[in-house]
C-alpha cells in the first residue's frame, strides 16, 4: 500500500501531459499538421509569403511524414509498449525533453542554422523513441514486438537520405525518398494492423476471425521491404516494383478478406477501421497498374491522406 501511495505521488507531481507518451505527440501532432497544410497552402500560392531555411516544397514533404506523422507513431509507440511489456512508459522529464527534441526539429526549419542541426535533432528523437521501446520489449522478452525495432531503423535511415539529398551529398530523386517512405508508413500500418484490426473485430463482434497464416505474414513483410529497397533505387515505375506492388496488394487482399470486415457495419468506429484499411491493398493494385504520370502522382497523394488513416484511428483507439 505504501508503494502505491508514493508511485500515486510521483505521479501527481508530473504534468497531466506528460504522464503517458501520446499525450504530448498526438496533441501537438495533431496542430502542426495542421500548421504545416495552412502554412503550405500559403506557399503554394505566394513562394515568398514565408521565409524557411529548406525550399518549401522539401519543407512540406518532409514535415507531413517525418514531422507530423512521425510524431503520432512515436506518441503511440511509447504508449503501447507499457501494455505490450508491463513496465512503465516514458514519462515525466525524460518524455518532455523527447519532446523537446522533436519540437526543436520543427522549429529548427524557421531560423538561421545549419540544416544538420536539424538533422541531428530529428535523429536524436527517432534514436530516442526507439530506445524507449527497445529497452523494454528487450527486457521483458517480448520477442514478437522485436520487429518494431528495425522498422524505425529504417525510418531513421530514410529521414537521414532526405536530409543528404537536400544537402547534396546523396544523389537520389528527392521523390523516390519521400516514396520509400510512403511504403515504410504502409508497412507499419500493415503491422500494426494485423494485430489491432482482427483484435477488435472479435472483441467487438464476439466473433473467431480466422488467423491469418505465418508464412503470409512473413511474406507481406518481406515484400515492402523490397518494395521500399527498389523504389528508393529505382522507383516505382518499373517491372520490378509494379510486380512487387501488384503482389503485395493481392496478399493484403487475401488477409483483408480473413478479418471479415463486412460483419462490422453496425459498429462505425470498427467498421472504419476495415474501409480505410481497404486504401492499402487498393492503392498497392492501383499503382501498379496505372501508367499516367499525372494519375501516378495523384495515387501517391492518396496514400498519403488515406492509408495513414487507420494507422492513426487505430492509435486513437489504443491508447
Amino acid at each position: 500500500m505504501l508503494l502505491n501511495v508514493t508511485d500515486k505521488q510521483k505521479e501527481d507531481r508530473i504534468p497531466p501531459l506528460f504522464r503517458l507518451g501520446f499525450r504530448p505527440f498526438f496533441l501537438f501532432g495533431a496542430l502542426y499538421s495542421c500548421i504545416v497544410i495552412t502554412v503550405w497552402a500559403g506557399l503554394y500560392t505566394d513562394p515568398n509569403l514565408f521565409s524557411l531555411s529548406v525550399p518549401s516544397l522539401w519543407w512540406h514533404a518532409h514535415e507531413m511524414l517525418f514531422g507530423f506523422s512521425m510524431a503520432i507513431v512515436g506518441g503511440f509507440l511509447m504508449t503501447a509498449v507499457q501494455n505490450w511489456t508491463g513496465v512503465p512508459g516514458t514519462r515525466g522529464l525524460k518524455l518532455f525533453a523527447i519532446f523537446s527534441l522533436w519540437l526543436l526539429a520543427r522549429l529548427s526549419f524557421w531560423v538561421d542554422v545549419p540544416i544538420w542541426a536539424s538533422l541531428v535533432l530529428d535523429t536524436l528523437f527517432m534514436a530516442c523513441v526507439a530506445w524507449s521501446l527497445g529497452y523494454r520489449v528487450v527486457v521483458t522478452k517480448r520477442q514478437r514486438n522485436y520487429l518494431f525495432i528495425p522498422i524505425l531503423a529504417v525510418a531513421a535511415l530514410l529521414n537521414a537520405l532526405s536530409y543528404g539529398v537536400q544537402l547534396g551529398e546523396v544523389s537520389l530523386p528527392i521523390n523516390q525518398v519521400w516514396h520509400s517512405t510512403l511504403l515504410w508508413f504502409m508497412l507499419l500500418i500493415s503491422v500494426m494492423g494485423g494485430r489491432v484490426i482482427p483484435f477488435f473485430t472479435e472483441k467487438k463482434l464476439g466473433i473467431q476471425v480466422s488467423s491469418t497464416p505465418v508464412w503470409l505474414e512473413r511474406a507481406i513483410i518481406a515484400l515492402f521491404v523490397l518494395l521500399i529497397g527498389v523504389t528508393l533505387v529505382s522507383g516505382t515505375d518499373n517491372i520490378v516494383a509494379r510486380g512487387l506492388l501488384l503482389t503485395a496488394g493481392i496478399a493484403q487482399c487475401v488477409r483483408l478478406y480473413r478479418w471479415q470486415g463486412w460483419k462490422a457495419y453496425k459498429v462505425p468506429m470498427l467498421f472504419s477501421l476495415h474501409l480505410f484499411y481497404v486504401f492499402l491493398p487498393l492503392g498497392l493494385i492501383l499503382k501498379a497498374l496505372v501508367m499516367n504520370p499525372w494519375a501516378s502522382n495523384l495515387i501517391w497523394h492518396l496514400f498519403a491522406m488515406f492509408i495513414r488513416a487507420p494507422l492513426f484511428l487505430g492509435c486513437f483507439m489504443l491508447c
